[in-house]
Formats: structure tokens, sequence, C-alpha cells
């Protein structure tokens, strides 16, 4: 009878370690069906490049992981600003976001020397840097909650007002909108540039009741959102580089399996890369875009520029002395585009 016993309780066991291992395969295959779903949110609005992007890349990892990995996007701004998508991923609300690079520096201070006033004299020297340290400047874009993928052409962003700028003076004299970007606001002041916050719907209306008298921005952003209706002159001379970054959680990545992770990477890399190549090439047209929209073209003197970059030589030093940029990242960069 004890051996009928021991032999019952022994067949019971198998059976309800059979039953846990059928539940457990159950759910992982439910997790499995269900896939994971990044939340990725960004200010470019439907219709732009990026966007198109970011639903094409969606597409393709549906595809190619049997909609194991699956974006949510929430474009136009949806989310709040650039900082406060930030602040939704530090949380763990988002995982993801295409945003202004300006965004992250806190996080990767790396990303700030292309953004330097007055640093590239004309966009062969981006193309170039770009090629040599893209890299260098990914690899410093991680830490153990955030990684940087790529980074996106946003073009060079040049002083557009309503009246003739050919000088610092006359450029101090402006009412100017600029992105809300801490680093900009500071090279602004340090400029004594008159900076105005607006958010973006209110430009337009800004510009036409002179609450503002121009701004500094990438020509192609100017076309797209149609302020040069409202603009005049263009000054030629680059005032700072614009890119976007792609940005994502850690723990995002790490939720997937390493199969599906290395899937995520490479194709995201791609979509990326071809992004860029498209922005480049529209951000490249756009100066003599805005030519034939009827906007005039000023060409300040030498001397002039040279005023520019001599005051921009003093931030450059003062924001490596406070640590914000890495100095090596810095003088390697300089070398190469200008050879000093």
């Amino acid at each position: 009878m004890a051996f009928i016993s021991l032999s019952y309780e022994y067949e019971n066991m198998i059976y309800m370690i059979r039953l846990i291992y059928l539940l457990l395969l159950s759910l992982l295959l439910s997790v499995s069906a269900f896939g994971t779903t990044i939340k990725i949110a960004t200010a470019y609005p439907e219709g732009t490049e990026v966007v198109k992007s970011l639903r094409a890349l969606d597409a393709e990892l549906r595809q190619q992981t049997d909609n194991r990995i699956k974006l949510k996007i929430y474009p136009a701004g949806v989310m709040g600003s650039d900082e406060a998508i930030r602040r939704k991923m530090m949380i763990g609300q988002l995982d993801a976001t295409v945003s202004q690079s300006s965004a992250w520096t806190k996080e990767f201070p790396g990303l700030r020397v292309y953004g330097l006033p007055f640093f590239f004299d004309n966009f062969d020297q981006v193309l170039k840097a770009r090629t040599d340290f893209d890299a260098d400047i990914l690899r410093l874009a991680e830490d153990s909650r955030f990684k940087a993928i790529g980074l996106i052409d946003g073009g060079m962003a040049y002083a557009m007002t309503q009246e003739p700028v050919v000088n610092l003076d006359q450029l101090q004299r402006q009412k100017l909108w600029l992105p809300a970007d801490p680093a900009l606001l500071y090279y602004a002041s340090e400029f004594n540039l008159k900076a105005i916050d607006l958010n973006l719907s209110e430009i337009t209306t800004s510009l036409q009741t002179g609450s503002i008298d121009g701004l500094i921005a990438p020509p192609a952003a100017v076309i797209t959102l149609q302020w040069h209706h409202s603009l005049k002159y263009l000054t030629n001379v680059p005032v700072v580089y614009s890119f976007g970054v792609f940005v994502i959680s850690q723990r995002s990545l790490e939720s997937l399996s390493e199969q599906d992770r290395t899937v995520m990477m490479n194709l995201t890399k791609a979509s990326l890369s071809t992004l860029d190549n498209i922005m480049v090439r529209q951000n490249s047209q756009a100066l003599a875009a805005l030519d034939k929209l009827g906007i005039t073209i000023l060409e300040p003197t030498d001397s002039e520029v040279q005023t520019l970059k001599a005051q921009a030589k003093i931030i450059w030093k003062r924001v490596i002395e406070q640590g914000l940029i890495p100095e090596k990242l810095f003088t390697n960069l300089r070398t190469m585009t200008h050879g000093d």
C-alpha cells in the first residue's frame, strides 16, 4: 500500500510539473504573439521625411520579426517638445525618439561639438566631418540608460530677417526667434542677440505683427513651415549646424531577444542612413530654392565674417573650459576641418 501511495504521489508531481511547464509555455507564446511595442515620439509633423521613415521602419520591423517588434509612433509633438519627450523617456513612459540633438547634450556632451556657432564655414566641411567623426560621437552617445543609434542631417542654420543684416551690429538690433535650445540661447547671449522664445505655431504671426524681426533656422525648415513668406533676406554665413538624433532606452533594447535586438539595430541604422542621405540632399538644395522664392541673399564682407568668428572662438574656449564638450574631440575635429 505504501508503494502504491508513493507511486501515486510521484505521478501527481510529474503531472503538476507538466502542467506548470505547459502554462509557462503558453505564457511565453502569448507574449511572443503580442510582441514588443516600442513607443517612439517626435516633434516632426506627419508627412515629413522623418515620420515617413519611421513608418517604413515599423513596417519592415514587423515583417522581419513576424510582428514581434512594432513601433507606436507619436508624431507632430503630441507628446510635447523634445525636452518633454526626453523627460518621458526618463520615467519609462516613452521608449525612443527622433529629436534635435540639443535635447540630449546633458546625457551625451559629444553631441555639442557639431553645434558650435560659426564652427563650419560651409556644408562640405560638415560632410567631411561627419564621415570621419559620426562614429566617434555615437560611441560617446551611450550610457546605462540610453543609446543614440544614428544622426540625421538638419542643415546649416542661417539668419533670415525682414531688414538687411550684414554685420554683428545689425544682427544685434534684430528680435530673433531661435529654437528653444539652452546651448543656442547661451551662444545668443554671448553675442548679445535678442532671442525670443516662441512655439513653432506662433512664428508666422509674430513675423507678421513685428513681435520678431527674423529667425535663425535651416532654409529647408523655413520653406517647409512657410516662414519665407514673411522674410526678405538671408545672411549668407552659416551660423550653426543643426542635426537630429535617434535615441532609444537601453531598457527597451534589453527587453528584446538577442536575435530581435540585432534585427532592430541593423534595420534602424539602415533606415537612418537612408533618411540622413535624403535630408542632406534636401538641405543642400534649400538655399538655392530660397533664392528662387524671392529671398535676397546677402554677402557680408570678409572683415565682418572674421569679427563673428573671433567672438565665436572665445565662446568655444569657454565651453571647453567648462567641460561641456570633450576637448580631444573638439581638437581633432577642428584640426581635420580647418587644419589648426
